[in-house]
């Protein structure tokens, strides 16, 4: 039996690298695209692919980061318990890089998140704690609140806590921020991000503060987020619809 030999391009061979030990390697140094088929004025547009990451989101990123940080700072140990209180694409990122190092990953979800993320955790091996989406923060069914409940109640828990994990905005001003500014060659006018938590935000901004001043941050805010009204007026206002 022959074997075709099939070349590839130089172009194409560049990108080809040797076979990762871990799919966790592949977390990170995502490829930039220049948009060229839209009207963009005198500017031009790149987008940095972070769907590409393992686990399909930016979120991969911060879960590496928040599980290293807490080992690194002895709050999770061998065969210890992550709690969550995501939204999906946190979750998935704590599962995949979680459960292949043996901890128990318990995830707080609101009601309204959909079927198939849910069940796309469940198939990663987590837990899936279901809770109301009609509640706000103070409330006992409220998602983070209820997270919190049961970290502090679970022996050998750690409670990620996306809002408020330092680990979370270090993750960007140590990975993102530098590749986007690899990248473009050190020549960024401004980022468009949106917001979840964040981190994304803060720790992007704090690495373009020092590395490139000229860099504006913008935050690309959907009707019925409660972030742009609240800088505009300086009052909270209720979330729109979460789906």
């Amino acid at each position: 039996m022959s074997v075709h030999k099939i070349a590839l391009p130089d172009r194409a061979m560049s990108r080809l690298r040797p076979p990762y030990a871990s799919v966790l390697d592949l977390i990170g140094q995502t490829p930039v695209v220049e948009l060229s088929k839209f009207d963009i004025g005198k500017c031009r547009l790149f987008i940095k692919l972070e769907s590409q990451n393992p686990g399909g989101s930016i979120k991969d990123r911060i879960a590496l980061s928040m599980i290293a940080d807490a080992e690194k700072q002895g709050k999770l140990k061998r065969g210890g318990t992550i709690v969550e209180a995501t939204a999906g694409n946190t979750g998935l990122g704590l599962a995949q890089v979680g459960i292949p190092k043996g901890y128990r990953i318990i995830l707080v979800v609101p009601d309204k998140m959909s079927r198939e993320k849910i069940q796309h955790l469940r198939a990663l091996g987590a837990e899936v704690r279901m809770t109301r989406s009609d509640v706000g923060k103070g409330h006992a069914e409220y998602y983070q609140d209820m997270a919190e409940k049961i970290a502090a109640e679970l022996p050998g828990a750690f409670y990620a806590n996306q809002f408020a994990n330092p680990a979370n905005p270090d993750a960007h001003e140590t990975t993102t921020g530098p590749e986007i500014y690899s990248q473009l060659d050190g020549d960024v006018d401004a980022v468009v991000v949106g917001v979840g938590s964040g981190g994304t935000l803060t720790g992007l901004g704090r690495y373009f503060a020092k590395i490139s001043p000229k860099t504006e941050m913008i935050l690309a805010d959907p009707v019925g987020s409660v972030l742009a009204p609240l800088i505009k007026t300086g009052k909270m206002q209720e979330a729109g619809s979460w789906t």
